[in-house]
C-alpha cells in the first residue's frame, strides 16, 4: 500500500491533507483515485489507515479509517556519524542505514576528508538531495520516522555532541576489540565512521579519551560505504532487530 508522511498539523480530526511533491506521486504516478487506500505517517511513530476523498491541483485529502502504532523503529537509537566520503557513496550510506534503521546520520568532516563544502549554498544542496533520499527510504521500508540528516560538523565538534549520549563506538581496523564488543553499549550510541583512509591515530585517541570504544569490524579492510552498515548490523543484532537464520 502507498505510504506517505505528513506532519501533525496536516491532520485533523479525521482528515488528512497531503500536499507537496506527494500530491504529483498520487495523482500522475500511482494514478490513485477517490476511495482508493493509503497510509499516512505522521512522523511520531502513528500509522493512519486513510481512504482518500479528495483530488485538487495542490492538495489530496482523506478519511481516517484506522489508527496504529507504527512497530517498526528498533529498540536503540543509533547516530551514524559518517566521515564524508567522495562521489556519490555519502547517498548510499543514508539510504542502506536509514532502511537498518538508524536513527540521525551525520556528515562529519575528518582530517582525511577530501570532499570540501565551499559555501551554504553548497551544503544547502547536499542537506536538500540527501533529506530526499532519506524520505523515500522511510517510506520503502515503513519506518515511523523520517530520520534526520543533520548539517555537516567537524570531528571534534561531533565527539563533544557524542558524549551526551550513553555510549559509542568508532571504528578502526588496528583496534584490539572485534565488534562482539559492542555488547556493553547502551540503547543510545553514536557510530563513528571514518572517510577513505579511515581515522588517524590521533583522531582515535581523541575520541577514545572521550568515553569512546574503538572497534575492528574484521580481519579485512572495508570501504567506508561498507564499513556503516556492518556496525550498524551488528548492534542491531545485538537489540533483537535484526535476527540471524536458524
Amino acid at each position: 500500500m502507498p505510504r506517505f508522511f505528513v506532519s501533525p498539523e496536516n491532520i485533523n480530526g479525521n482528515t488528512v491533507t497531503i500536499k507537496g511533491e506527494d500530491v504529483i506521486h498520487i495523482k500522475r504516478v500511482l494514478r490513485l483515485s477517490i476511495d482508493d487506500r493509503i497510509t499516512v505517517c505522521d512522523g511520531n511513530e502513528q500509522d493512519y489507515f486513510v481512504s482518500i476523498t479528495g483530488i485538487e491541483n495542490d492538495a489530496v485529502t482523506g478519511k481516517i479509517l484506522d489508527i496504529s502504532k507504527n512497530s517498526n523503529e528498533p529498540p536503540v537509537k543509533i547516530t551514524l556519524y559518517q566521515g564524508l566520503p567522495k562521489a556519490d557513496k555519502f547517498e548510499y550510506i543514508v539510504q542502506k542505514c536509514i532502511e537498518l534503521g538508524v536513527d540521525e546520520v551525520v556528515p562529519t568532516i575528518t582530517e582525511r576528508t577530501v570532499v570540501r563544502l565551499d559555501s551554504n549554498k553548497d551544503i544547502e544542496k547536499k542537506l536538500t538531495r540527501w533529506r530526499k533520499i532519506a524520505l523515500e527510504a522511510a517510506k520503502q521500508c515503513n519506518r515511523g520516522k523520517i530520520p534526520n540528516i543533520s548539517e555537516p560538523v567537524y570531528l571534534n565538534d561531533a565527539i563533544i555532541e557524542s558524549v551526551k549520549r550513553n555510549s559509542g563506538v568508532i571504528a578502526y581496523e588496528n583496534a584490539e576489540n572485534r565488534p562482539q564488543s559492542v555488547e556493553n553499549i547502551s540503547n543510545a550510541v553514536s557510530v563513528f565512521i571514518g572517510p577513505e583512509g579511515g581515522f588517524t591515530p590521533e583522531e582515535v585517541s581523541l575520541a577514545q579519551s572521550s568515553g569512546i570504544k574503538p572497534v575492528s569490524l574484521g580481519p579485512r579492510i572495508l570501504r567506508t560505504e561498507t564499513a556503516g552498515v556492518v556496525l550498524v548490523t551488528i548492534i542491531m543484532n545485538k537489540f533483537g532487530d535484526i535476527r540471524p537464520f536458524g
